[in-house]
């Protein structure tokens, strides 16, 4: 056991082999304890420091370099007639292992440091100082340079006595942070190739207009002419904002691509359903009203979605008008998942007109 002045460390943690320079005082001590402190809370394991050159820095201040030497497990403290915090510490240089039960470690430690430096961008530096590394416990404590470990992993680093355990320890923390720095390239990797495709097929799409322009072929007046009926067609709030996604594809991909001509039919079954309803409504309206049935078979029913003409007129002369109601639904391509309460409102009408006969 040896008494050496405790030195806090608010929030940091220096490790064996580290050369770091502390505006802390040492007074005249040529080796001092760096232990971790966090919320008055000290780590139960330090660092027995050599102290070397002492500083002064402008504007008055002191400071001190320090080289960590090994760990020290604290015991029993007291205060100097100074009023320094003097501690027991049981120093702790690491015990080597036997090679056959570290190899494994230190290669597979080195192995994914590697893919960390190279996700980071090592110029080769770090990875032949890690490479120059012999010592299973120093090659450890080399994770207690690496910005994304928390203090409290650090901590447990320190803490971690046993060369074997600490090894598996580094890692493991090793390993989490090479899963965590490639999900972030991946998720780069994604943006920026989404980015870079979005940009083409805008230059291209600007190509293309530039192309149709010049032989006057335009497709923002046909993506134009189609918005402008389906504004005009009132079509319920689900099946307006179908067509409206459908025309914005409609305009990404332009007139030139071939999946243009299925997105154009798609639009053009959609505002044909809007016509089938309302002359849907119509008839029924005039029902309601005890009007004579105008039908023009040539023109109403067919914008009901090309319909067996004859059968729908016998359906009318006999009066069911909540049959004629549901075919002209199916031949129009209505339903209650597709025009939701507005179709569902119209059958329940249509079943409660007076009958018809002519």
């Amino acid at each position: 056991m040896s008494k050496l002045l405790l030195v806090p460390l608010d929030d940091l943690v220096v490790f064996p082999a580290m050369d770091v320079t502390l505006t802390v005082d040492t007074g005249g001590e040529d080796r001092v304890l760096l232990v971790p402190r966090h919320d008055s809370e000290y780590a139960k394991v330090g660092t027995v420091a050599e102290v070397g050159d002492r500083i002064r820095l402008p504007g008055g201040g002191r400071a001190v370099s320090v080289t960590g030497l090994h760990r020290g497990v604290i015991g029993a403290a007291e205060t100097d007639a100074a009023g320094k915090l003097r501690v027991e510490v049981d120093e702790r240089p690491d015990e080597i292992p036997a090679p056959s039960k570290t190899r494994e470690l230190e290669r597979e430690y080195r192995a994914v440091v590697e893919e960390i430096l190279d996700l980071r961008g090592d110029d080769g530096r770090v990875s032949a100082f890690v490479r120059a590394i012999a010592e299973p416990g120093a090659l450890a404590d080399t994770s207690g340079y690496a910005p994304d470990l928390t203090f409290e992993q650090k901590v447990e680093l320190l803490q971690t006595v046993d060369v074997i355990e600490r090894l598996e320890l580094a890692l493991r923390l090793q390993r989490e942070r090479l899963a965590e720095l490639q999900v972030r390239k991946r998720i780069r990797d994604d943006v920026e190739d989404d980015a870079q495709r979005q940009q083409r097929e805008w230059v291209l799409r600007k190509q293309m207009e530039s192309i149709r322009k010049e032989l006057g072929d335009d497709d923002a007046s046909v993506v134009d002419e189609y918005r402008t009926k389906v504004e005009e067609a009132g079509m319920p709030d689900a099946v307006r904002e179908q067509a409206e996604r459908e025309l914005g594809r409609l305009e990404r991909i332009g007139e030139s691509s071939g999946e243009s001509s299925m997105i154009r039919t798609y639009l053009d079954w959609l505002l044909g359903v809007r016509a089938g309803l309302d002359v849907l409504a119509d008839l029924l309206a005039q029902l309601q009203l005890g009007e004579p049935l105008a039908l023009d078979l040539d023109g109403e029913l067919d914008a009901l979605g090309d319909v067996e003409r004859l059968e729908h007129l016998d359906l009318l002369l006999e009066g069911d008008v909540g049959r004629i109601a549901d075919r002209v639904g199916q031949r129009a391509g209505l339903d209650d998942r597709a025009l939701g309460s507005q179709w569902t409102a119209l059958r329940s009408r249509a079943t409660l007109l007076p009958t018809f006969r002519k």
